[in-house]
């Protein structure tokens, strides 16, 4: 009997286009039906689907988007008789109440909507680990506060694999290739690597590959960082038109193996644009005195005022996450009120 799981990195589904980026909607949902026809032609006595996070970007205001992009969801997880499982990742937390992933895996242990939803059992699990033979699946889902990102492994487990949806936990090295600033601390990599035989990691959206990192007891733990299923930017580092996604397959002869299913992101689909950024020489001949003198912005940037107005940087993200036209005063008003509460 063979077992055997696809991993998909993330996908940043949404109910509009990005204003940098035209078609990709179609190019997201082209990319659900590749990973469901795979599922579906899967050869394997038992098969799982495992989202590495950020399945969703963030909230939805069309009714149509979300029934079309749930619609994928039900499909993939009876493709795999109900073994679908996620890693929480920020993104969760963008308009979390009007998030389709918040839905997704109620009831869950790990996060509920405010309102209760008479769900009996989710469409995409939350679990703190998945046992499949010899192999133990650690699942480290994203938290803003708590970096203690370790397990503690079942015995008889022969091959522990950690996900994770977090840069902190990668090396720097990987990191600045992400275009990440900042470095991780050799203590911090060694002590939640210590008991991890390979680590898969979400979030980051350029596509890294396999990387090495050796311990300082000398074991070699390989690192795969597929990139992003979805080009959700414009920027060449997070432009590639394939992902070389994780595939475990464990028999019950106690052996497994690793391989790479390649998906392709459909980015031929894409059509990019620039937005027209205000000059900083222009900002300041509007700001001009009447004598030619120049007056020095207090803030240059809609987030350099938030900032400095006192907002925290849960309540900046949010406002920067916002698209226009698409977020009533109502709503915004909710959404501020519901990180107030919860701090997310």
């Amino acid at each position: 009997m063979s077992q055997t799981v696809l991993f998909a990195p993330d996908l940043h589904k949404r109910d509009v286009d990005f204003s940098s980026i035209k078609g990709y909607m179609g190019a997201v949902e082209q990319v659900q039906k590749d990973i469901l026809a795979f599922l579906q032609n899967l050869n394997a006595d038992k098969k799982y689907f495992v989202s590495l996070g950020d399945w969703y970007d963030k909230g939805y205001r069309s009714t149509s988007r979300v029934f079309i992009d749930t619609y994928y969801d039900n499909e993939i997880a009876k493709a795999v008789d109900g073994n679908a499982y996620i890693c929480i990742g920020n993104h969760f937390f963008l308009e979390r109440d009007a998030n389709p992933e918040m839905y997704l895996i109620q009831p869950s242990y790990l996060y509920q909507p405010h309102d209760t939803v008479p769900m009996e059992k989710p469409i995409f699990k939350t679990v703190p680990y998945l046992r499949i033979g010899n192999v133990q699946i650690s699942f480290f889902h994203f938290n803003k506060d708590d970096k203690h990102y370790i397990q503690q492994v079942e015995p008889g487990v022969d091959f522990h694999i950690g996900l994770y949806h977090d840069d902190c936990v990668l090396p720097s090295d990987i990191r600045n290739l992400a275009g990440y600033m900042g470095s991780t601390s050799n203590d911090y990599l060694n002590a939640i690597y210590s008991n991890v035989d390979m680590v898969i990691c979400g979030h980051i959206h350029t596509a890294i590959g396999v990387k090495n990192y050796t311990l300082n007891s000398g074991k070699s733990v390989p690192i795969v960082v597929p990139g992003a299923l979805a080009i959700t930017e414009n920027k060449e580092i997070v432009k590639h038109h394939s992902v070389e996604c994780p595939l475990l397959t464990v028999n019950d002869d106690g052996s497994f193996d690793i391989k790479y299913v390649e998906f392709s992101t459909h980015m031929d689909m894409l059509k990019f644009y620039k937005i027209k950024e205000t000059k900083l020489e222009q900002s300041l001949e509007v700001m001009g005195t009447g004598t030619g003198d120049y007056n020095l912005p207090t803030a240059v940037s809609l987030k350099d005022f938030l900032r400095r107005k006192g907002y925290s940087e849960n309540v900046v993200e949010i406002i920067m996450g916002i698209t226009p036209g698409q977020t009533d005063v109502t709503t915004l008003w909710a959404m501020l009120q519901e990180v107030n509460t919860d701090g997310n």
